[in-house]
């Protein structure tokens, strides 16, 4: 206690005074800081929050793609499975055994009218001009 009494018997009050709005300033001056940090801090955790949104709309982006590529590679599996054409119609003329190529489209058109082949191998006009005229959707069985 003796060293509180030395100080105060050195220093008369408007030096006292002077102390105290030093120290009130030094305090303003550390209140002012203290909330630019609080301030800094916020904004942080606000970026932090941004950042987390944006990580989890990325990851549904990311699953959603997923999902899409899933669908588009089932989809690319299904349509490279080759299906196995018709059989073409078999037919006899002039006694030698013929038949549609697989290949061969399911109507043609012959003399101006489109005829499936099962009525082709019903007209002998159209089988002469396929037969005669060496057409390739046609084969020798």
């Amino acid at each position: 206690m003796s060293n509180k009494k030395e100080i105060s018997d050195a220093l008369t009050p408007e030096e006292i005074e002077a102390k105290y709005a030093e120290l009130d300033a030094m305090q303003a001056q550390l209140d002012e800081h203290q909330a630019a940090i609080d301030a800094e801090i916020a904004a942080q955790e606000e970026k932090s929050a941004e950042l987390a949104d944006l990580a989890a709309a990325l990851e549904q982006k990311e699953k959603d793609l997923e999902e899409r590529e899933a669908a588009v590679l089932t989809a690319e599996a299904k349509t490279s499975e080759v299906k196995k054409p018709e059989p073409g119609k078999k037919f006899t003329f002039e006694g030698v055994e013929y038949k549609f190529k697989d290949s061969s489209p399911k109507k043609i058109r012959v003399n101006g009218s489109v005829k499936t082949q099962a009525q082709l191998v019903k007209d002998e006009d159209a089988l002469l001009q396929l037969v005669g005229g060496n057409s390739g959707l046609i084969e020798k069985i």
